[in-house]
């Protein structure tokens, strides 16, 4: 039982109002909705304690001193459940620093909230800025044992298109509570019902999210307490942020220190190569242009073959070409916001004969409304050219799947095929340009394709998983 409850029964009086406070801090605050006749003011040591209540007779001596111990021993316990919470909150911090998953932070940091005494029901929604929507993360409510939500919470959305009381908190780092019917959201009833504690999750940028969580009572230890989390959250996400940029940039320096000498050497050559490739770029669409021409002209079968081939060789050397100009040119860039299903369903209808004749099968998971921030035209012509790597390696038949989703303030394209992945002593040289294993390739492909992205100010990374090749490209909103 609370405090106020327990004083409330002991010595048969109504609470107006309780405060205590320990070394100049308020560590405990009551307020009731009775009108006190009566006041009392508690003190021992460091502790004082002011009471407002109710009583048809006055208190005696003995009452407010037995009071005194019962607040005295009641804040003794509840310091033990402080010290839990801290322990959960070290917890909490040391699972980043281990790499854990954020689901499995977001679920301890819930499991905390749910503790006796604190809430009994909390969930956990993330920002997305493009659309200025909170999207469910994961919820958890406790009746007996705890369960957790993280499959159909997800689909639940509040938007935060017009200025209230819950942007307010948002966005102006507050905490308060507010009634549900504030959302607009019938799914969220399902739910919450009622007023529900709510506070953000903020990074260095600005709020990232927010956490909604549901009482019978909102007293300034539950608020706290909320407050905690919300902060606890915070850092934990920047954390795992910070240690993931760093984990990528560790890597980076690997790769350029063990690839210093070589990366120079292929600097040089790269200016040579497009100096060339500009100086054969005429000749080639002149060999090209006459060869069309002859083939209309020559009916001699011989020479209609040798024609042919001729043409299909300038237009392999005219992809070199092009490849060589865009790889060594400053790369200007038109961006825009474009429908990033619009453009998988152009490149898969445009390749759909070479999907079928490969026995290759499409799978698309990308929510119907996302957009990417990126120059079409060079999107286009990065997905492609991976989207032909995978065909490549799946003569045979297989499955590509590209999933996209949001990931705070950028977008994330996956795409993974099961063509049997690229062996490890290739792997470490698949960015090292003019480096190639096909008869007619370029080596230049995922060199350009890495340039374009990381124009994008976004990232793509490469690694064999689950028997294919398993591509990440990481796009800023």
């Amino acid at each position: 039982m609370e405090l106020p409850r327990l004083i409330e029964n002991i010595f048969e009086l109504r609470l107006s109002y309780l405060s205590v406070t320990y070394d100049q801090f308020k560590v405990f605050e009551y307020s009731g909705k009775t009108s006190p006749n009566q006041s009392v003011i508690l003190e021992d040591d460091n502790f004082h304690s002011r009471m407002d209540f109710y009583k048809d007779q006055d208190i005696s001596h003995n009452d407010k001193e037995n009071i005194k111990d019962l607040i005295l021993a009641f804040q003794r316990g509840s310091s033990l459940d402080c010290l839990s919470e801290m322990f959960n909150c070290t917890e909490l911090l040391y699972s980043v620093l281990k790499h854990d998953p954020i689901d499995k932070i977001i679920y301890n940091m819930i499991e905390g909230l749910l503790k006796p005494g604190n809430f009994q029901k909390a969930g956990v929604f993330f920002l997305n800025e493009s659309l200025m929507k909170l999207k469910g993360a994961m919820y958890g409510s406790k009746s007996g044992e705890i369960s957790v939500d993280n499959f159909n919470f997800r689909r639940i959305s509040i938007p935060l298109y017009k200025r209230d009381h819950f942007t307010d908190v948002i966005f102006f780092e507050k905490i308060d509570t507010v009634n549900v019917d504030i959302f607009e959201s019938r799914r969220l009833l399902e739910y919450f019902d009622g007023d529900v504690a709510c506070c953000g999750i903020y990074s260095s940028r600005g709020p990232v999210g927010a956490i909604l969580a549901q009482s019978d009572n909102y007293n300034s230890h539950r608020m706290n307490h909320l407050t905690l989390y919300g902060k606890i959250c915070s850092v934990a996400l920047e954390l795992s942020k910070t240690l993931k940029r760093l984990e990528f940039a560790v890597q980076d320096i690997d790769y350029f220190k063990n690839n210093l000498y070589a990366s120079d050497n292929f600097a040089q050559i790269g200016r040579l190569a497009a100096t060339v490739a500009h100086e054969l770029k005429n000749p080639l669409v002149a060999i090209g242009g006459f060869s069309k021409r002859l083939e209309r002209i020559v009916e001699e079968p011989k020479a209609q073959t040798y024609l042919g081939i001729i043409y299909s060789e300038v237009e392999r050397l005219e992809k070199i070409v092009s490849d060589i100009l865009s790889y060594s040119r400053e790369m200007d860039l038109n961006k825009e916001r474009h429908s990033l299903p619009d453009i998988i369903f152009e490149l898969t209808q445009l390749l759909d004969h070479q999907l079928r004749l490969n026995g290759v099968e499409v799978k698309v998971e990308i929510p119907d409304d996302m957009k990417i921030y990126v120059d079409a035209k060079r999107m286009k012509q990065v997905l492609l050219n991976l989207f032909n790597n995978s065909l490549d390696a799946m003569q045979e038949g297989g499955i590509l799947k590209i999933k996209a989703y949001e990931d705070g303030s950028a977008g994330i394209v996956e795409i993974s095929d099961t063509g049997g992945g690229i062996p490890d002593e290739i792997m470490k040289r698949v960015y090292e340009p003019f480096y190639t294993t096909k008869d007619k390739g370029t080596g230049l492909g995922l060199p350009l394709c890495k340039r374009i992205i990381f124009s994008h100010g976004g990232d793509l990374k490469l690694l064999n998983r689950d028997g294919g090749v398993h591509v990440t490209i990481k796009l800023p909103n």
